[in-house]
């Protein structure tokens, strides 16, 4: 992967020229993109792959290890300041989100469909629920090829649609940036911080499953419950109710349930399932994205 390398390697000495300033960063990572000749096929790429992927010594730290963004996605480069990354996409992903970091990616095999969203605030939950106005989206469509700057925070939100299976694509991004947040949208106009499950979290949803069988379980669940944001109930209550976590179905009844009757008459639970929980509002949505895709 030594093209890769290159890569990195140009964004890192192009940075250190501009001292590490953050808002360099994603015009540095724009141009490097821009500029970054690839001419490999799909079968080479997939050949260097196997190969790399097998060489232990060569795979820095990873920075996502399941696949919740890209199937799979793969880490190249990571000084701890920024990182390369590949995404193979193999799945109709209707995610529409902000980002944690900054940088910029690059479609390097197939092409997609970017909607970017305007979302001005109407309604203010908590400092991890808002809900927002979803009506305006300029859509279009990114060829093999297409570079597109990736801005933090709220400044970008964005659903790329990959129209091609696979597609992949090139993302050079900084991490470590604890203040930056990243939030999902749901076409409701619901806004939820993203919040993955923390070790220590998960742990503790696996002694709540043993204190249920036992006397106080009940009381733990409520504890463990109110310590956490609004956020992190529903992350955790889609880890759960998706099986992810493995509890007997006893236990995922009894969390869920919890989780639910804390929230389900409130108006943002109805906003949140009203889409997040919806198949059928799901499906309508791929069909008139592939129908937008089609007339561009």
């Amino acid at each position: 992967m030594k093209i890769f390398e290159e890569l990195a390697a140009q964004v890192a000495k192009e940075w250190q020229k501009r001292d590490h300033n953050l808002e360099a960063f994603t015009a540095i990572a724009t141009t490097a993109l821009a500029d970054f000749k690839y001419d490999w096929s799909l079968e080479i790429l997939n050949r260097q792959l196997r190969s790399w992927a097998l060489r232990e010594s060569a795979r820095p730290a990873q920075i996502s290890v399941y696949n919740t963004f890209g199937q799979p996605s793969i880490t190249l480069f990571n000084n701890e300041r920024f990182a390369v990354d590949l995404y193979f996409w193999v799945d109709f992903d209707t995610s529409i989100h902000s980002h944690g970091f900054r940088g910029a990616f690059k479609v390097i095999h197939g092409e997609s469909l970017q909607e970017v969203f305007r979302t001005p605030v109407l309604e203010t939950i908590s400092d991890d629920l808002i809900i927002v106005d979803m009506a305006d989206a300029k859509v279009e469509k990114l060829a093999q090829g297409s570079v597109r700057s990736i801005a933090p925070g709220s400044d970008l939100t964005h659903r790329v649609i990959h129209l091609t299976n696979p597609t992949v694509s090139l993302c050079v991004k900084t991490i470590n940036e604890p203040v930056l947040k990243q939030w999902t949208y749901l076409p409701s106009g619901l806004a939820i911080q993203r919040q993955n499950l923390s070790a220590d979290l998960i742990k503790k949803v696996y002694v709540c499953q043993y204190l249920l069988s036992q006397a106080g379980g009940e009381e733990f669940l409520s504890s463990l419950l109110d310590g956490l944001k609004r956020s992190e109930q529903i992350h955790l209550y889609e880890e759960i109710a998706s099986g992810a976590l493995g509890l007997r179905e006893e236990v995922v009844e009894a969390m869920t349930g919890a989780i639910l009757g804390r929230h389900e008459s409130e108006k943002w639970w109805g906003l949140y399932e009203e889409d997040y929980l919806n198949q059928e509002a799901a499906d309508e949505m791929k069909a008139r994205l592939l129908r937008a895709a089609r007339d561009q």
